[in-house]
């Protein structure tokens, strides 16, 4: 048996980057790239300088799988996961105040400033 533990409830990505673009006073027409034009500038970013840009560590992955992985294409069955846990069965889609309360941790331990 294979319990895949994901939110078994499918959320837009952009309603979310939203609440973390507010949280971070991130606003105006160029808040948001489209994923092409963010990933030329991820791998545009030099071998050396890679720890000033730490995604471009992940320059393989947000090329060759990510879109696919994260657009809809792929979609895990939780069935099984949702019928032994009353949690997951419960499960709703990831609250703002949640994500609002992520940023701020992220922010609390300097991940963001």
């Amino acid at each position: 048996m294979v319990f895949h533990l994901e939110n078994p409830i499918r959320q837009s990505w952009h309603d979310v980057l939203k609440v973390i673009a507010a949280e971070l006073g991130i606003s105006g027409s160029g808040a948001f790239l489209p994923y092409k034009v963010w990933l030329a500038k991820i791998l545009a970013v030099p071998d050396d300088k890679i720890e000033d840009n730490p995604a471009k560590k992940l320059a393989a992955f947000f090329e060759g799988d990510f879109e696919h992985m994260s657009s809809g294409e792929i979609i895990l069955d939780t069935s099984e996961a949702r019928k032994a846990s009353r949690s997951l069965r419960l499960q709703r889609a990831v609250a703002d105040e949640l994500v609002r309360r992520y940023v701020g941790g992220w922010k609390k331990v300097r991940f963001l400033s």
